[in-house]
């Protein structure tokens, strides 16, 4: 409510009296909450000026990978990018291969490696000279 509002209702004597206990029982939650934005602003004011000096590196500090990375990078992308996207899709799957298994197993793993291009395999029982040698198989 408007203190001019306030000297139109009450006398003069009492607007002025409740003017000043107003003043007194809101200022110093006035006074806080503006001592409390100030650092909130200031606050806020630091950390925009770190963050903006934070990313000027010099170009000898810009982490840079080596060549062969890079060769490594592009052969990737060569390849991924010449797979269809049934193929691509097929790169997400890594299925449960298991050495010790009959041949109907084998043949079920060896028509998701054709016919999917499955991502990997994941070796499961058997030993590493079955293992070895189904590998050679799949990938034949």
């Amino acid at each position: 409510m408007s203190f001019s509002l306030l000297r139109n209702i009450l006398p003069e004597s009492k607007a002025a009296c409740l003017k000043h206990s107003l003043k007194a029982v809101f200022a110093p939650f006035i006074t806080s909450i503006f001592i409390k934005m100030n650092r909130f602003l200031l606050l806020c004011l630091v950390v925009f000026l770190f963050a903006g000096f934070y990313r000027l590196k010099p170009e000898s500090q810009i982490r840079k990978d080596p060549d062969f990375i890079n060769l490594q990078n592009r052969w990737v992308d060569s390849v991924f990018n010449s797979l269809t996207p049934y193929q691509r899709l097929g790169q997400l799957f890594m299925v449960a291969a298991f050495s010790n298994k009959d041949m109907k197993h084998v043949k079920e793993i060896k028509e998701l490696v054709t016919t999917y291009n499955i991502g990997g395999l994941i070796w499961m029982q058997g030993g590493p000279v079955r293992q070895g040698k189904l590998a050679n198989y799949y990938q034949s």
